[in-house]
């Protein structure tokens, strides 16, 4: 969303931030203020209309164009979590992992988020096996992360669990072996894991009711 903005008698042709890291709503903020750094930065400082908090926004100039583009907004924007509420409580480990390489990914750090996704995985299986096996708990904790996929019965959330652990392994190694798959690929199949291990939890729970 392209504005003319006047600042020191030059006007400025500026990309707005349609998004407020706030609230997260979708907005035509309002321009307070701004400043000009040299020929190639624009930083400005705009007001959300609706929580009426402040932010900045970061602008490159366009190498071909005299306009400013928008690069960065500060705060960074809250990260949009895109799982179910309800495996916080089930693997609380996970979750703040998860949310953590979210926000890594947000922004902009793709080189480490891929390792947080890998070790959220371990955490989200592990939890899910020391639930279902208590009296093997200590030993769960300490094996590698393959050895415990390979105890996982359910052969949906067995799968998924093992797609998760390779491509989050890519992320921790010089060389990818999976090069035609991608961190949302990752994040697909971790979101897929937790939609079927929280599945399998409500469909346990209608067999007991079944068998009462």
């Amino acid at each position: 969303m392209f504005e003319h903005i006047e600042l020191d008698h030059h006007i400025y042709t500026v990309d707005f931030p349609t998004e407020c890291p706030h609230c997260t709503k979708g907005v035509h903020p309002i321009f307070k203020s701004g400043y000009h750094h040299n020929s190639n930065a624009f930083f400005g400082i705009f007001l959300c209309p609706f929580c009426k908090q402040i932010y900045f926004g970061v602008f490159e100039r366009s190498p071909h164009l005299n306009e400013y583009e928008h690069t960065a907004t500060l705060p960074s924007p809250k990260p949009q979590l895109d799982i179910s509420p309800a495996i916080q409580k089930y693997s609380p480990g996970f979750y703040n992992i998860y949310r953590q390489s979210i926000e890594a990914e947000t922004r902009h750090l793709d080189t480490i988020c891929g390792m947080g996704y890998r070790k959220a995985v371990e955490f989200l299986v592990k939890d899910y096996l020391t639930q279902k096996h208590p009296d093997e708990k200590q030993q769960i904790e300490k094996e590698p992360l393959a050895q415990s996929i390979n105890r996982i019965d359910n052969q949906s959330i067995k799968d998924l669990s093992k797609a998760s652990a390779w491509l989050g392994n890519d992320q921790t190694h010089y060389t990818a072996k999976h090069i035609d798959y991608s961190i949302e690929n990752l994040r697909a199949f971790i979101r897929a894991l937790c939609y079927h291990i929280l599945m399998e939890q409500e469909v346990v729970a209608a067999q007991k009711l079944l068998n009462q």
